[in-house]
């Protein structure tokens, strides 16, 4: 678990829904998971203290909680000595009651990772590509680091197969070609996954209540382009561009149009019907120097 990296950026290459229960609140010393959105939990957690953050309640899921005294003395002093200023030399989990000791960690349906197996070719002033040993299905995710010196790794673009997607036999992993590169891959099978590889010929309408309205994008057959309608000032537009990234149970876009300010969208998917996915989303707008918070809410995306 954690970051990885030292920076509260990394993660551990997969993610995983959100799991709530109105009987745990944040009401102070609990174990809850970090994320960006809606279920993209990453394996990074936070401690808090002894004060109730209910901001927090059914946005980050609680893991755990601190009940003795002893314990929550330990919390506030890594509290008290602020960043950087703690450090974790050892953890030791202990299984104490019976509901604990009869958890099957293994039966949980979470992502499997694995070695990533194929015939790597690379093409002289051209792409990096890897054919597969079983085709890459979908619900599957390849993650690609690159080194030149096995000592600094660089993170690729993941290459992830969506629910509407054919399977894949050739994977491109890099188009940066050196004279010496080293790649490390790692392959994620989700158990279950909603999320589409793409926008092309969908519907997005997002219940925006603190952004003052609803906010309806229809993509055209590239899953570049379309139209934008916003019922706050009952504009119309154009969507410009769409940078659209799934992963597992979510996905993240940044979609410009010529009615609204740029987007930061954020899905959960949460449910799937024969006509539509629909989820919780959080909706952040581009205001020149920094991304503000329009809050979140629910959304629908058609099939």
């Amino acid at each position: 678990t954690g970051s990885g990296t030292g920076s509260n950026t990394g993660n551990t290459g997969y993610t995983l829904k959100d799991e709530f229960d109105p009987a745990v609140r944040h009401t102070g010393y609990t174990l809850s998971m970090a994320n960006s959105g809606p279920n993209t939990n990453a394996g990074q957690v936070f401690l808090t203290g002894n004060i109730a953050i209910p901001s927090y309640d059914d946005v980050h899921t609680i893991i755990g909680l601190i009940p003795d005294t002893a314990s929550r003395a330990v919390i506030d002093a890594i509290i008290a000595a602020g960043d950087d200023g703690s450090s974790i030399t050892a953890v030791t989990l202990q299984r104490t009651d019976s509901a604990a000791q009869a958890f099957d960690e293994t039966a949980q349906d979470l992502p499997y990772v694995s070695a990533f197996r194929a015939k790597l070719s690379v093409n002289a002033g051209g792409p990096v590509n890897l054919a597969p040993s079983s085709p890459m299905t979908p619900t599957q995710k390849l993650s690609t680091y690159r080194s030149d010196d096995l000592a600094n790794w660089v993170n690729l673009d993941a290459v992830f197969v969506g629910v509407d997607s054919t399977p894949l036999n050739v994977v491109t992993i890099d188009t940066a070609i050196s004279q010496r590169a080293f790649y490390h891959l790692a392959l994620v099978d989700y158990p279950e996954s909603v999320a589409p590889a793409s926008l092309a010929n969908r519907t997005l309408v997002i219940d925006a209540p603190a952004a003052g309205g609803i906010i309806t994008l229809a993509w055209d057959a590239t899953g570049n382009g379309g139209t934008c309608n916003y019922t706050g000032n009952d504009s119309t537009g154009t969507i410009t561009s769409s940078d659209h990234t799934p992963e597992g149970y979510g996905a993240t876009m940044i979609v410009q149009t010529t009615n609204l300010i740029p987007l930061l969208i954020k899905l959960g998917y949460d449910a799937e019907i024969s006509s539509e996915l629909s989820g919780r989303h959080t909706l952040s707008g581009w205001y020149g120097l920094q991304w503000s918070s329009f809050g979140a809410g629910d959304f629908t995306l058609s099939k």
